[in-house]
């Protein structure tokens, strides 16, 4: 048998666990592009939705994701899969880890197909890491996710704002 969604056997099912939850911030793309700040940044368009994309680990390793939406007053699973972009964010948390203070904020743009982490502190927005699909999508140089590779939020407004003309279009 082939492995499903991520899982190699029934004892890797039986021992996954749910690990770090993301709400999903949606980029409304009306927002967007009807502004012509360069100084706005990327979080700034975003807006918080009913979803959490949730870690399934099997021994400490994030094998997919649970994706959880509040649909008729309850909520409710919705999908399972998304093994790549699990194993980044794991990798995310690796590196700036909660417990050292840092926060995140999963951002998805729909329109340019990209997903992005904010990353900040208490304090403040550190910046924004691209996820593979931002890298891809965004043409970016380095297309091999680097959880250290942390980019200005204005930057990334900039780029999206272009990609997402140019796919309505």
């Amino acid at each position: 048998k082939l492995p499903r969604f991520g899982f190699l056997s029934q004892k890797d099912v039986d021992d996954a666990t749910v690990g770090q939850g993301f709400q999903v911030f949606a980029v409304s793309p009306d927002n967007l592009l009807s502004t012509n700040e360069t100084s706005d940044n990327l979080s700034s368009f975003s807006v918080p939705s009913n979803t959490w994309q949730f870690l399934i680990t099997v021994k400490g390793k994030a094998v997919v994701l649970l994706t959880v939406d509040f649909l008729d007053n309850k909520w409710t699973p919705v999908s399972i899969g998304g093994s790549e972009l699990a194993g980044q964010l794991s990798k995310l948390i690796e590196t700036w880890p909660a417990s050292s203070g840092y926060r995140y904020r999963l951002i998805r743009v729909y329109q340019a197909k990209s997903e992005f982490i904010e990353l900040s502190t208490s304090e403040k927005i550190i910046g924004i890491v691209p996820l593979g699909s931002a890298r891809i999508a965004l043409g970016l140089m380095k297309k091999d996710f680097d959880p250290a590779d942390i980019q200005d939020s204005a930057d990334m407004a900039r780029k999206v704002k272009a990609v997402v003309r140019k796919n309505l279009d």
